[in-house]
Formats: C-alpha cells, structure tokens, sequence
C-alpha cells in the first residue's frame, strides 16, 4: 500500500490490497521542502519531527484503503500486516505505524 501525496497536496491511497509493502509517497515540486509536507497527511497520519519518516494512524489508513475497493480478505491481510509491523517494532506505544517516504520530485 502506497499512501501519496501528490504535488497538489492531496492524498491518495495506490495500491490498497498489496499489504506487504507500505510507506508515504511525496509526490512534490523539486521547490518543496520537509516543512511544507508537515500536517499533508490530514487524518491519516503525521511526518516525524524532522521528516525522515511518517506515523500513520492504522483506523484512518484502513478506511481510506477500503474506500479504494479491496478485496474480501483484506481485513485478515490488514490485521496481519499490523502483527507484523508491531513485531518488528515499526508501531509505536500510540499504536501508529512507522512508514518510510519516498521523495519524488515532479515537474
């Protein structure tokens, strides 16, 4: 699951029902700096204090995925996916999950 944000600042959920692989998209304009990103991700989550990865809320991440049409085993997938990013210690005592960002500069 890809969650992006695109240059215009909205954000997009790609790739829903692929679970094993998550993280933050930045799709900005070479001009846009960390500061900007802050607060892009809305409801879904936040970027850590100096932007070098996100913490994404996992109740809004799974709404807004499921808005995007997955499939019928999805939930089972999406719980496992959270057992597994816990025992890796990508969830915090919050209960968010760490994702990492891709920057990709747009034109």
């Amino acid at each position: 699951m890809i969650v992006v944000v695109n240059a215009t600042g909205r954000v997009d959920i790609e790739e829903a029902d692929l679970l094993t692989r998550l993280y933050v998209e930045i799709r900005k304009t070479v001009e846009g700096s960390a500061v900007e990103l802050h607060g892009a991700l809305g409801t879904l989550g936040s970027l850590s204090a100096d932007g070098s990865f996100a913490w994404l809320d996992p109740s809004a991440l799974r709404e807004a995925a499921r808005s995007c049409g997955v499939s019928e085993d999805w939930d089972d997938r999406y719980e496992a996916m959270l057992t597994y990013a816990t025992s890796k210690g990508w969830v915090d005592d919050a209960g968010r999950i760490r994702a990492h960002i891709e920057q990709v500069p747009t034109s």
